[in-house]
């Protein structure tokens, strides 16, 4: 179990150093940030950041668990946000993850 720790824990650190050095001036992005709520509010407190420096036309979506019992600082802080333009809740068991690689034929 010792590496599975450290597995989650690097994982984590090198979303964390990635996402904060992303800084794009313009375009429209996707973020799925780790379901951890330090990570989910850097994230959104960098995206703010980008969106009042930037000129240009900038976006993101981004995909955050719907926690309510309490429910993050991330969350409040997108659902608050003036960047804010629309908010789309899909309830437990009307979704599913896909790995990616079903739109692909096996040779």
């Amino acid at each position: 179990m010792d590496n599975f720790g450290l597995g989650i824990f690097t994982t984590f650190l090198y979303f964390f150093r990635n996402i904060l050095d992303f800084k794009p001036q313009c375009g429209s992005f996707e973020a799925n940030p780790p379901f951890c709520e330090e990570l989910m509010d850097a994230t959104i407190t960098h995206f703010e950041r980008l969106l009042e420096d930037s000129l240009e036309p900038l976006s993101f979506i981004v995909f955050l668990p719907e926690w309510r019992e309490p429910a993050p600082p991330a969350l409040l802080k997108l659902e608050a946000s003036r960047w804010k333009r629309r908010q789309l809740v899909v309830p437990a068991l009307e979704h599913e993850y896909r790995h990616g690689f079903q739109h692909t034929i096996p040779k």
